[in-house]
C-alpha cells in the first residue's frame, strides 16, 4: 500500500539526496545512545537492581553523544555546503532510530537495501540497558547519529583519512525494492516505521483542519 504523497513528504523531510546503484550504506555514531541516556534517568531505580553506580554514571555517555552530534553536523555540512560528491544520501537519525532512518533512505531513493545488523555500531551500555527496559536498540531514539550512502569504493577509509570521521559500513543499496535486515543466518524485511507514520498522519490532519478553519 502506497502512502499518500503529503504524508510521505512529512516523513522524508529530513532526507537529503538519494542512494544510487551499488552505494555502500554507512552509520556514523552509536545507535540508540540518546535513548540509553534518557532510560538511565527515567529507570534509575530499576537499573540499580542490576548495575553498579559506576555503570550508571552518564558523563561519558553524554560526552560520546556530544561528539556524535558534532560528527553528524560535520557530515551534513560536507554534503550540503561543500558538496562532498562521494556522499549520495544523508539521513539524520531521531525518533524510530536506525531502522526508521534506513526506511526513509530506501523510500526517498525508491530502492531496496541489505544491511547486516551485526555491523551496526551499538555501545555495550545500550545493549545492557535495553535488555532491562525492553527497548529495541535499533528502533530506539538515536538523535546524534546518522546514516549515509556513498559510492566511494572504500568509504570508511576515505572519510576517516580525509575528515577524521568514523563511518561504519553496514550494507549496500539494491536495485530491487527488497529491504533486508540480516543477522547471521536470520533474514527479515525492514518494516515501515508505523509510530512515525501515525505521528505524521496526526500532524497532517491537524494542518488540514487549520487550513479549513475547523
Amino acid at each position: 500500500m502506497m502512502l499518500p504523497d503529503a504524508l510521505t513528504d512529512i516523513l522524508l523531510q529530513d532526507v537529503r539526496g538519494a542512494m544510487s546503484e551499488e552505494d555502500s550504506i554507512l552509520v556514523c555514531g552509536p545507535v540508540g545512545l540518546s535513548a540509553t541516556i534518557a532510560s538511565m534517568s527515567l529507570n534509575r531505580d530499576l537499573l540499580r537492581m542490576r548495575f553498579s553506580e559506576r555503570f550508571l554514571q552518564e558523563e561519558r555517555l553524554k560526552e560520546a553523544l556530544e561528539a556524535s552530534f558534532r560528527y553528524v553536523e560535520k557530515i551534513q555540512m560536507l554534503f550540503e555546503k561543500e558538496k562532498e560528491s562521494s556522499i549520495t544520501c544523508f539521513v539524520p537519525m531521531g525518533e524510530g532510530g536506525f531502522t526508521a532512518a534506513l526506511w526513509k533512505m530506501a523510500e526517498a531513493s525508491s530502492m531496496g537495501l541489505s544491511v547486516d545488523l551485526r555491523k551496526v555500531p551499538v555501545l555495550q551500555h545500550t545493549i545492557e540497558v535495553a535488555e532491562i527496559t525492553g527497548e529495541d536498540p535499533y528502533q530506539a531514539d538515536s538523535r546524534g547519529s546518522c546514516i549515509i550512502a556513498s559510492h566511494h569504493p572504500d568509504a570508511a577509509f576515505y572519510f576517516r583519512e580525509n575528515y577524521g570521521l568514523e563511518a561504519v559500513p553496514t550494507g549496500h543499496a539494491l536495485q530491487s525494492r527488497e529491504r533486508l535486515l540480516t543477522s547471521g543466518p536470520i533474514i527479515r524485511h525492514l518494516d515501515r516505521p508505523w509510530a512515525l507514520i501515525r505521528k505524521a498522519e496526526e500532524s497532517l490532519h491537524a494542518s488540514e483542519h487549520r487550513s479549513s478553519g475547523t
